[in-house]
């Protein structure tokens, strides 16, 4: 961040996804130190507004890995893809 605001004078946008660095108690002082030019947004832990692909990849663990096991790769396959056919089937569920 240093680097960053020795280059510019422009305001910055510090968007983390639950990384630790920003809330540290180390961090914080810098934070507040260049308030004027930094400003700190946390992502929600669960947004799938966001990030539809990350609720779509949940659903299909859920719907095809969830507790199990597969000897081959073949049956895991076989079962993600049922699970997708579901989803297509049934797009209420996704």
């Amino acid at each position: 961040m240093q680097t960053i605001l020795a280059h510019t004078t422009a305001p910055l946008c510090l968007i983390h996804a639950g990384a630790r660095y920003p809330t540290s108690p180390a961090t914080q002082p810098f934070l507040q130190g260049h308030g004027e030019h930094i400003t700190a947004h946390p992502l929600p832990s669960y947004a799938p507004d966001d990030n539809p692909m990350a609720y779509l990849g949940r659903k299909t663990k859920k719907r095809a890995t969830h507790n199990t096991s597969f000897k081959e790769c073949a049956a895991l396959t076989v079962s993600v893809d049922k699970a997708w056919a579901y989803g297509a089937t049934h797009p209420e569920t996704v």
